[in-house]
C-alpha cells in the first residue's frame, strides 16, 4: 500500500515539474522581428510611391519601438542581392552603420550582422527582449550564384567653341575589373563623328537641332548585368544642362559631382548652377541631405564654392538634381518643379534624448 502511494507521489511530482518547465517554455521570451523590406520598389533608400516608406522613415519607426521595449536589443539583419553593384552595397552599410550609432545614442544595444545573399538587398528589423534567443540569418542564395555588376553612367557634354557638337562618355572606373569589356554607341538627331568603339564619343548635330541622347550597350559584363544606359545633352544657348538625375546612392552622386567639377575646371569663364528638388514623401529632408552632401564633397575637393549656386527648385515626385553651366553672363536656369508645396509631406524627425550621465 506504501509501495502505491509513493508511486502516486512521484507521478504527481513528475507531472507538476514537466508543467512548470512546459509553463516556462511558454514564457520565455521571443525574438520579434519588427520589419523587413528590400529593394524591389525601384530603390532601396527612396521610393516613388506615395505608400511606401524611405529606408530613413522605417529606420526613425523602427528605434522610436525600440526606446519603448526596455531592456530590449536591437538586431539588424541584412541581406546582399544576387545581382548587386558596390555603391548600393556600400551605400547599405553606410545607412546601417549610421542607424546603429544612432540606436546606441538612444541607450539601446543594437548588433547588426551580414545574413548573407537573397534575390534582393534586404534588411530586416528584430526586438530581442532580455534573455531572447536572437534570430537567425536565413540567406536563400550561395555566394557562387551571384553577381557584382559595374554601374554604367554616360556623361553629356558640350564646349561653347563647337555650338553644332555635343560629347558623351561612358565611366570606365567600375569597368576596370571588366578588361575584355566592348562599347557600341548610338544617337538620336546627330552622327557619331569620332569615338565609336570607345568610352567616348563625339557626336554632330544635324541642322538647327540643340539637343541629342546617346545609348550605349557594354558587351562582356556577366551574363545578369544590365549592360545598357544613356544619358541626354542639349545646348540652350549660353546655358548648358550638364547633368541630371533622381535617386542616387550617395557614391554614384559624389562620381557625377566630380564629372560636373571638370566641366567648371574646363571652362573657367563658366558660372556653375545645381539645382535641387525635394521629394514628395520628405519634402525639405530630402532637399537637405542632398546639400549637404554637395557642399562637404565640394569642400572635400577644394572647389572654388563661388563659381557654384545652389537653387532651391521647389518639389517632384522624387527627389532631382540639375548640373548646368551658365557662359557669357546668360541668366541662372529657371527651376521646373512639379508639385505645390502644400502637397509635400512633412515628416517630424524622431527627437533624441539626452543620454544619462
Amino acid at each position: 500500500m506504501k509501495t502505491k502511494l509513493d508511486f502516486k507521489i512521484f507521478s504527481v511530482f513528475i507531472f507538476l515539474c514537466s508543467f512548470a518547465l512546459t509553463i516556462a517554455a511558454q514564457e520565455k521570451p521571443q525574438a520579434l522581428k519588427f520589419d523587413e523590406f528590400d529593394d524591389s520598389s525601384q530603390g532601396f533608400f527612396t521610393y516613388s510611391s506615395i505608400d511606401q516608406l524611405t529606408f530613413r522613415q522605417r529606420s526613425e519607426r523602427y528605434i522610436k519601438q525600440l526606446k519603448k521595449a526596455h531592456d530590449a536589443m536591437a538586431h539588424i539583419i541584412y541581406y546582399q542581392a544576387r545581382v548587386g553593384d558596390e555603391n548600393t552595397r556600400n551605400e547599405l552599410i553606410s545607412q546601417l552603420s549610421e542607424m546603429q550609432r544612432t540606436v546606441q545614442y538612444n541607450e539601446v544595444d543594437a548588433v547588426t550582422i551580414d545574413g548573407g545573399y537573397r534575390e534582393k538587398y534586404t534588411v530586416e528589423f528584430w526586438i530581442v527582449p532580455k534573455n531572447a534567443e536572437p534570430p537567425a540569418p536565413t540567406p536563400t542564395i550561395d555566394k557562387s550564384e551571384t553577381f557584382i555588376c559595374p554601374q554604367l553612367v554616360v556623361y553629356g557634354d558640350y564646349s561653347p567653341n563647337e555650338p553644332d557638337t555635343l560629347k558623351f562618355s561612358l565611366s570606365a572606373y567600375e569597368l576596370s575589373k571588366t578588361p575584355e569589356y566592348t562599347s557600341t554607341w548610338r544617337v538620336t538627331n546627330g552622327e557619331i563623328v569620332e569615338g565609336q568603339g570607345s568610352n567616348k564619343i563625339k557626336v554632330k548635330l544635324k541642322d538647327n537641332v540643340k539637343q541629342a541622347t546617346a545609348y550605349v550597350e557594354v558587351g562582356g559584363l556577366p551574363f545578369p548585368c544590365p549592360k545598357v544606359s544613356s544619358a541626354m545633352a542639349k545646348v540652350n544657348g549660353k546655358l548648358l544642362l550638364i547633368d541630371e538625375f533622381g535617386r542616387e546612392p550617395n557614391g554614384q552622386i559624389r562620381a557625377r559631382l566630380d564629372n560636373y567639377y571638370n566641366h567648371l575646371q574646363k571652362n573657367p569663364a563658366a558660372q556653375g548652377y545645381i539645382v535641387n528638388y525635394g521629394s514628395r514623401i520628405e519634402g525639405e529632408r530630402t532637399l537637405a541631405r542632398r546639400i549637404v552632401l554637395i557642399r562637404n564633397n565640394s569642400a572635400f575637393r577644394g572647389i572654388d564654392t563661388s563659381r557654384i549656386t545652389l537653387i532651391n527648385g521647389g518639389y517632384r515626385e522624387v527627389e532631382a538634381t540639375e548640373f548646368w553651366l551658365s557662359f557669357d553672363e546668360h541668366p541662372m536656369p529657371v527651376p521646373t518643379p512639379t508639385i505645390d508645396k502644400r502637397f509635400v509631406e512633412t515628416i517630424k524627425p524622431i527627437r533624441k534624448s539626452r543620454p544619462r550621465k
